[in-house]
């Protein structure tokens, strides 16, 4: 593709080839998104989007007469925020002149009209625009072709609750949205983050199988499981083996449970460590095999181990198979008919690749209670991560979103 544009500009000559620099040339932030975007949690911008009724919080921010009249333009772009505080409103920041200055709790940002849910939010506002902290964050993907979306700091920790420990390396994100597809640039710091005018390659993907909700590969741990794990203090037989067990490719699948089950559903983890860890491989099975923790009994039945409640549920277990490979379970005991798998080409590619299934999460009450409604209706949700090349430079992020066949013609 790059090879066949640049062919097309060079037979243009000059003027072709300035036309194509131009076009795909980063779209430049308005300094009034460069100003709110430090102490804004998170930002969206939405096109007018060829329905009757303007969104609800349109209605709530303005007279529905002014609404109705602006949303039948067809042409604004227009931004809802988040500032810093937890569980606050949103704002709405629309381009419009002096039809918008007599709005109620507003304020004037150049050609944009900021309009808060409330005197008090308003003033939170201004004085967080007063302190203006000096980071280098950015977001082009907001000055481009809306819907575009940048979330910093604590917004991940508010949507995904006990989940945001996992997250770390997506602390700060910016991206692009075309109808199923996203893509751009996410990082565990502030940071300049760009995404790119045209959607970034993405690796095919399937539909996960029956009965599984979510799955997460790539070929290191590390990225997705050392932060909280050095957080919390790892295990102490676990502690000598952590960086074979963080280097080694994996899968982790989150699986719905049976009915019979104490639980609703089980993590099973896959690890594959390289042939030149098999001495310390072979020393983990011994010491699981021979250390005491009465709290913990474990049980043998066969190449299984189990862990299992004083009612006989099971807890966890886990297998060596001769190959190496480690399976553990969590939630349920790893069955006797458990068979070795190969690593998959997303489990040797350098990143993280994640599908999950939220609608069938909803159903067993497994979403982060902070995850919008929305999200959850989504039948499956791919992303694929690459992580930069040196460690200072934000990484990229790419995915897609699936509905299900009734809910896609209401999709945004």
């Amino acid at each position: 593709m790059r090879r066949l544009l640049g062919s097309c500009a060079a037979a243009a000559g000059p003027a072709g080839l300035a036309a194509f620099l131009w076009l795909t040339a980063p779209a430049k932030l308005s300094p009034e998104l460069g100003r709110l975007l430090p102490v804004s949690n998170m930002v969206q911008s939405f096109p007018v989007l060829p329905r009757p009724q303007p969104p609800a919080l349109w209605l709530e921010r303005m007279p529905e007469a002014l609404a109705q009249r602006l949303w039948s333009q067809k042409s604004i772009t227009w931004f809802q925020l988040w500032d810093e505080h937890a569980g606050s409103q949103p704002l709405l920041m629309l381009q419009g002149g002096s039809e918008l200055d007599g709005l109620a709790h507003s304020l004037r940002l150049g050609p944009f009209r900021l309009v808060a849910a409330n005197a008090l939010s308003l003033q939170s506002v201004q004085a967080a625009l007063k302190a203006q902290p000096a980071t280098p964050t950015s977001c082009d993907a907001l000055a481009g072709s809306p819907p575009a979306l940048f979330w910093q700091g604590e917004a991940l920790a508010q949507l995904l609750g006990s989940w945001a420990p996992l997250a770390e390396p997506f602390r700060w994100g910016c991206l692009s949205l075309r109808g199923e597809r996203f893509w751009g640039e996410v990082s565990s710091k502030a940071a300049a983050l760009r995404a790119p005018a045209l959607p970034t390659r993405q690796q095919p993907v399937e539909m996960l199988p029956e009965g599984v909700l979510l799955r997460l590969q790539g070929r290191r741990l590390a990225p997705l499981l050392q932060p909280p794990l050095d957080a919390l203090s790892w295990p102490a037989v676990l502690l000598p083996h952590r960086t074979w067990l963080m280097d080694s490719p994996f899968q982790l699948e989150l699986r719905r449970n049976p009915s019979t089950s104490a639980y609703r559903a089980s993590l099973w983890l896959r690890l594959w460590p390289a042939d030149r860890h098999r001495s310390a491989v072979a020393l983990l099975q011994r010491q699981l095999e021979t250390q005491n923790a009465p709290r913990w009994p474990v049980s043998a039945a066969g190449p299984i181990r189990s862990i299992q409640r004083a009612d006989g549920q099971a807890q966890a277990g886990w297998r060596w198979f001769p190959s190496g490979e480690l399976l553990v379970t969590l939630g349920s005991s790893v069955p006797l008919s458990s068979q070795p798998q190969t690593p998959s080409a997303a489990g040797l590619r350098n990143g993280l690749e994640l599908s999950a299934a939220p609608a069938a999460m909803r159903q067993l009450q497994l979403l982060p209670v902070g995850l919008p409604a929305l999200w959850g209706g989504l039948q499956q949700l791919d992303a694929q991560w690459k992580p930069a090349p040196k460690p200072e430079e934000p990484s990229q992020l790419v995915g897609s979103l699936t509905w299900p066949v009734a809910a896609a013609a209401e999709s945004p």
